[in-house]
């Protein structure tokens, strides 16, 4: 990346840009890619002879609908994902816990689980169903309704906290306790 030759040419992707080094960044050119309107998606789906169950949590993301019908851990990831967000509404943080109970044994569920609900917290905050990045936008939406967008930016932020505590080897069980979801009651 330093000093590739005339003829390289790199292209990263990453669902957000803080997972890059600013050296990285300082030498790219960086392009935004929207989701595709879920009419595009249904019909690429359709095309492709792959059911449609996935269209529910990512009506915008072809590649992700394919892979929650392919993939029985990203499909366990999404729905648990989707029950924690159900709890958080519901101010059921015992849900919550023994949720995330189920994958704090393995490091990267654990990870991949905390990054969904980020998202979701994410769409509950913004509150805009046409713009929703998350895998249960129509959760997002409701959980938005219960708790007001500062706590859900404030959840927003632990879970990035804690996201890169992951990588630091930290216990997973700590993480969990930490991250305060006994402050989504209004």
């Amino acid at each position: 990346v330093e000093e590739p030759p005339e003829y390289a040419y790199f292209i990263f992707t990453a669902k957000h840009k803080d997972v890059f080094l600013p050296t990285i960044l300082s030498r790219v050119t960086g392009i935004p890619v929207l989701p595709c309107e879920k009419h595009h998606t249904e019909q690429a789906l359709r095309e492709l002879k792959i059911p449609d169950e996935g269209i529910a949590f990512f009506p915008g993301n072809i590649g992700k609908c394919i892979q929650f019908v392919k993939d029985k851990k990203f499909r366990e990831s999404v729905m648990l994902a989707c029950e924690i967000t159900d709890a958080l509404r519901h101010n059921d943080e015992y849900t919550v816990l023994k949720c995330f109970n189920k994958v704090t044994g393995d490091r990267f569920a654990f990870k991949f689980v905390l990054g969904l609900l980020r998202d979701i917290l994410r769409d509950a905050a913004v509150g805009c169903a046409s713009n929703c990045i998350s895998c249960c936008p129509e959760g997002a939406l409701a959980l938005g309704k219960h708790i007001p967008p500062a706590v859900c930016a404030d959840i927003y932020t632990k879970i990035e906290k804690n996201l890169k505590y992951i990588d630091a080897n930290v216990n997973m069980k700590l993480l969990c306790s930490g991250l305060g979801f006994a402050q989504t009651r209004t």
